[in-house]
């Protein structure tokens, strides 16, 4: 599949949303759910070269495999959460995706410690020398 199967894809599921939405409203946000994983599932499937590249490159340069698999995280976590942020404001629901977008923030922070903590000792060595 390529941009345009994806493209497709949402622009069918949003007319059909729409349509829902004037009818069955109860059905609308079902279908905008399981629209936005197939469209996920998707680009995953296009991402998979990105990262083998990534990590090709990333061996060449003696960079930590565990520092990629950070980086790797953080970038699902971003996306998840903002998928789920539209999901709830399209429900109507803004606060709500509010409370997950921040969420996601935290979910970053906190996989994060283990990389400040190298850069604090990185940097506390070079003092000491």
């Amino acid at each position: 599949m390529n941009i345009f199967s994806i493209v497709g894809i949402a622009l069918i599921s949003a007319c059909l949303i729409v349509v829902l939405r004037r009818y069955s409203p109860e059905f609308s946000v079902p279908v905008s759910i399981i629209a936005s994983i197939i469209i996920l599932l998707i680009s995953v499937v296009f991402g998979k070269e990105i990262f083998e590249k990534i990590e090709e490159i990333s061996s060449c340069a003696n960079i930590s495999s565990e520092n990629i698999k950070l980086i790797f995280k953080a970038i699902g976590i971003c996306y998840i959460a903002q998928i789920g942020k539209d999901i709830c404001i399209d429900c109507g629901e803004r606060a709500l995706g509010d409370k997950v977008d921040l969420a996601g923030k935290i979910a970053i922070a906190s996989i994060s410690i283990p990389v400040a903590t190298q850069v604090l000792k990185l940097v506390l060595e070079l003092i000491n020398k």
